[in-house]
């Protein structure tokens, strides 16, 4: 029913620089994602159980996502619902590193919250919940052509992620294009555009993306489109 872009937070959206020399243990990341009727944020990090992020082993995981939204809705007086959310992710997983790509798995807990205002009774997302939550991610590693596919699920909500890349790695810049499917209990969301990533420095990676989504929620929003926008930070030390 519901337009809630603020599910797409569970990403797992992680631009996550793995392969770093100096034996770095930790990963630090950051995000921010625009569209229409929404905008969220998002910082996690990553501990390396071993003490080297670019080995084989067992990883340490959280993250907390806050993020602001609209819609439209007959089920409230004036028929604008404003909400606000937030996730919190904890997990354990484990990485393969092998010559030519990244696997990895986690499962853990996911803490969500909606608030309402209005409060629209027929909204199941409003309220907190929490549940289970397993993400699996796979990309290539030193390769001139790119990929990477990045899916999480959560029991909160139903909530799912999606994200698949294809690029080229032009020296430390990588550039192709980015498909995302989205959704909970109450929208779906498919995204399409172009992502551009580089190494801002040895070990912090930036990542750029924007493009068209589509959205589907109640059916006073049905067939919802615009344009996103978003930023992606990591650091390994």
């Amino acid at each position: 029913m519901k337009k809630l872009n603020v599910a797409v937070l569970s990403v797992a959206l992680s631009a996550i620089a793995v392969g770093n020399a100096n034996a770095d243990a930790n990963v630090v990341y950051a995000g921010i994602s625009a569209a229409e009727d929404s905008t969220f944020g998002y910082v996690g990090g990553i501990r390396a159980w071993n003490g080297d992020i670019s080995k084989s082993g067992f990883l340490l995981r959280g993250k907390v996502l806050y993020g602001e939204y609209d819609y439209k809705t007959t089920a409230v007086p004036g028929g604008d619902v404003d909400g606000d959310a937030y996730h919190i992710e904890l997990g354990i997983g484990y990485q393969w590193i092998n010559p030519g790509n990244r696997v990895s798995l986690y499962g853990g807990v996911d803490h969500q919250n909606h608030d309402l205002s209005p409060n629209d009774t027929r909204n199941s997302t409003r309220g907190s919940t929490t549940g289970a939550a397993v993400q699996g991610e796979i990309e290539t590693l030193g390769q001139p052509w790119y990929g990477g596919l990045i899916g999480k699920y959560s029991t909160a909500n139903d909530t799912y992620w999606v994200r698949g890349r294809a690029g080229y790695k032009f020296g430390s810049v990588t550039v192709g294009p980015e498909a995302i499917g989205a959704g909970n209990d109450e929208y779906s969301e498919t995204r399409y555009g172009l992502f551009l990533g580089f190494a801002a420095t040895k070990s912090t990676t930036v990542s750029l993306s924007a493009g068209h989504r589509r959205a589907d929620g109640d059916n006073d929003r049905k067939n919802q489109s615009g344009g996103y926008l978003s930023l992606d930070l990591s650091t390994t030390f």
